[in-house]
């Protein structure tokens, strides 16, 4: 062999090892798949017998269980089958084998069958045809008619329907062939309120487009005597009667009175409500309440102590640190807060600013609205939180927006939750630092589903990797390149496919079941109106980003679950 020819032969065989490099790679994964298959069987009728044909599993493929072929056999009608021998044949079968369970026998067979279903509150019935089996025979119209006077179905039948279901001779799935008459409820009695029952605290908008945080309209004041609530009185029903002819009892209107709190009086009919003193009306815990404000000239602290307030606060001068405030209604600060706690059933707005100084807590049922200032604090607030100048380093959560709009506009460390939306100017800082922004609620997360999904995605991608293999297989084998040995894997990949695509489609029928019962989660966005900077992380739902580039005038959604950057106007 000469030089030349020498070489030749080296170059086909680096091109022989890469070819075998390149089909073992392919192959790979069908080979995993197809060594670690679940069991499955299947039942033949024969003219000598019933025989159970056993696929056993596969490395760690799931086992066949005894109790779904018995439950299999028992549904199937299938007689003279020795269960225990029949265990022991199961437990000793450790490859595809096919076994006789029965002596030779008819499947079962029968006449058409009629299956009603009655809804839960007995107000319809739907009824299906079963087709008869080795010919049976058909129901008839008197015969359905008498089956639903079996069943004691007397009201509300719709003859047309029965007749056509009679006639078609075929199944259709369920028809409604009753129903009966829904009861009309009453109408409860209302309350027509006449004040601001739920009154939600923002800034008034000037002329120039700039929120106004020292005019909010924070009291609704009234005077004695004043109409606060009217009632409605209810108004009765109408009975019904369901498809057994039994009578229904509508619901009828309750009754509800006025709800009537401190300092406010009820008249003699008990239809209406007024102010018994001059104050602030406010709804709390549902009740209509009329509060006296107090007032504090100064500041509170070693001069006033802690207050503790049945309706609202308004403080003059600053609230010193380790001091207190508790009220039923609203709470307004003129001057500072300083590492206080501030807790109010209605609102708190703060005219300048909080300094926490990691102890600072603000809690409100409603609003919180600070004009300035949030700094190394807490904040709860049931609906809203608004701040005019900046958040920075605080732990601030809002059942519903987070708002800060001023001319800073600064969210900066670290979080804000919101439940509905984060509205802000600037958010982090061109250094980096951590700040967590989280909106939306983590739906009901729908299980069953989403790992139905999850199972189905898996064996979605055992069936590709072994098509793959498969195809390359036979394009080997077209030109007659396929060992010995690469046949017989072809032929396993085969069995592994078909078992494959029976599966998938077992579950694509389970996930149809399913499909009405996921639940879709909440929304949530973040407005920036000026720059968002790196090293913020933002939460929407179960989604998060982390944000690594700056970004000017976007808002952040939730999109096919994922987190969506677009342009904000």
């Amino acid at each position: 062999m000469n030089e030349k020819q020498d070489k030749t032969v080296n170059d086909n065989k680096e091109i022989n090892d890469n070819e075998n490099k390149h089909i073992g790679s392919k192959i790979q994964p069908a080979e995993e798949i197809a060594d670690n298959l679940d069991g499955f069987f299947s039942v033949d009728f024969r003219n000598d017998g019933v025989f159970l044909k056993i696929i056993p599993h596969k490395g760690s493929g799931k086992r066949i269980k005894f109790e779904d072929i018995k439950a299999y056999i028992i549904d199937n009608h299938i007689e003279n089958v020795d269960f225990y021998m029949l265990r022991k044949e199961i437990e000793r079968i450790d490859k595809e084998e096919e076994i006789r369970i029965a002596d030779p026998q008819k499947k079962y067979y029968r006449d058409a069958e009629l299956d009603i279903k009655i809804s839960k509150d007995n107000m319809k019935a739907y009824a299906a045809i079963l087709p008869p089996i080795g010919g049976g025979k058909w129901l008839t119209y008197e015969d359905l008619l008498s089956k639903f006077a079996e069943k004691g179905i007397i009201y509300g039948i719709k003859n047309q329907a029965i007749n056509n279901l009679a006639a078609s001779r075929k199944q259709d799935g369920y028809v409604l062939v009753a129903e009966g008459d829904y009861p009309i409820n009453g109408k409860n009695a209302e309350i027509k309120y006449y004040f601001n029952k739920d009154k939600k605290m923002s800034p008034s908008i000037l002329e120039n487009g700039k929120a106004d945080f020292k005019n909010l309209n924070l009291i609704e004041n009234v005077t004695k005597g004043q109409l606060l609530a009217v009632k409605i009185p209810p108004k009765p029903g109408k009975e019904g009667k369901n498809i057994f002819g039994e009578p229904i009892e509508p619901k009828h209107g309750k009754d509800i009175n006025i709800p009537a709190g401190k300092n406010v009086e009820v008249s003699d009919d008990g239809l209406s409500s007024y102010a018994s003193v001059d104050g602030q009306v406010l709804f709390i815990k549902n009740k209509i309440n009329v509060f006296p404000v107090f007032e504090v000239q100064g500041d509170i602290g070693t001069s006033t102590g802690n207050i503790d307030f049945l309706g609202s606060v308004i403080v003059r001068g600053n609230v010193c640190e380790g001091f207190k405030i508790k009220s039923e209604g609203d709470i307004e600060i003129y001057g500072a807060v300083e590492g206080a706690e501030i807790i109010a059933n209605g609102n708190v707005i703060l005219h300048r600013g909080i300094q926490g100084r990691n102890k600072g807590l603000i809690n409100a049922q409603g609003d919180i609205v600070v004009v300035k200032y949030v700094e190394n604090s807490q904040l709860i607030a049931g609906n809203n939180v608004i701040v005019g100048g900046a958040i920075m380093h605080s732990n601030v959560t809002a059942g519903e927006k987070v708002e800060v709009n001023g001319r800073k506009g600064l969210i900066v460390g670290g979080i804000v939750r919101a439940g509905d939306e984060i509205i802000a100017k600037t958010i982090g800082s061109p250094l980096a630092t951590s700040t967590v922004l989280e909106v939306g609620v983590d739906p009901i997360l729908k299980h069953n589903y989403l790992k139905e999904k999850e199972k189905k995605g898996n064996i979605e991608s055992d069936y590709k990797k072994t098509k793959q293999a498969i195809d390359l297989l036979q394009k080997l084998d077209n030109v007659d390149r396929l060992p010995a040995s690469k046949k017989i894997t072809l032929n396993k990949l085969y069995k592994t496919l078909t078992h494959l695509g029976e599966q998938l489609k077992q579950i694509d029928n389970y996930l149809g079941t399913l499909e009405e019962e996921i639940v879709k989660i909440n929304k949530g966005e973040i407005k920036v109106l000026d720059k968002i900077y790196p090293g913020v992380k933002v939460a929407i739902g179960s989604s998060v980003m982390r944000v690594k580039d700056e970004l000017e005038n976007v808002i952040l959604f939730k999109s096919d679950e994922q987190i969506k950057i677009g342009s904000f106007v």
